[in-house]
């Protein structure tokens, strides 16, 4: 387990710099961190009943010009989890147990309900893989709406996830590359912006 925890943290903070330098075009590599405690202070202090402000999901903005993205977005980061893909939440059994990836899809729309995120998005990356994003198809479809790209079907896997027979919600997943080249940070802006208004 404590390989399984300096993975992921390790992974954490890869991905903080990657985002850093997409959300500043190349220019910053520090604008993200990851949370300390993988957000488990937000957790403990929203089981309270109190709000912990920046500290919600695996990546935390360590200056302001970052806030935008958390605003809109919590991130969950997942590293090795070689055995679970998307493809568990559709090929399992009617009494098969929850699987990982239904697991990180509740925690992650519980950590963007804390932080008063608009979305969620999971960042997953297996040994020797591509890191794979998974988010809300309204997020998507968001992205669309604002900026009018042209589909990225070509790159993307739409799916629904199930649970107790019932429909949940729509789930978008795409490698982090294409997502990184799809969106540009300006967008998500003009959502946040248009989500206030």
């Amino acid at each position: 387990m404590a390989n399984r925890a300096y993975k992921g943290r390790r992974f954490e903070i890869e991905l903080a710099g990657r985002l850093s330098l997409w959300w500043t075009s190349g220019e910053r590599d520090d604008v993200f961190w990851h949370t300390h405690d993988s957000g488990g202070r937000a957790t403990k202090r929203t089981a309270k009943g109190k709000r912990t402000t920046g500290l919600y999901g695996d990546i935390c903005a360590v200056d302001p010009v970052g806030k935008p993205l958390l605003d809109l977005i919590c991130f969950e980061a997942k590293k090795g989890y070689n055995r679970a893909t998307l493809h568990d939440l559709l090929d399992r059994g009617k009494k098969a147990k929850k699987q990982t990836w239904q697991e990180w899809i509740d925690k992650a729309e519980r950590c963007r309900e804390a932080a008063g995120a608009r979305f969620w998005a999971i960042i997953h990356k297996r040994d020797q893989r591509e890191a794979v994003i998974a988010f809300p198809w309204d997020m998507r479809e968001a992205i669309a709406t604002v900026c009018g790209y042209p589909d990225a079907s070509d790159c993307e896997v739409r799916f629904e996830v199930i649970q107790s027979g019932r429909h949940v919600r729509h789930v978008v997943a795409m490698q982090l590359t294409d997502f990184l080249e799809w969106v540009e940070p300006a967008t998500l802006v003009r959502i946040l912006k248009r989500g206030k208004a």
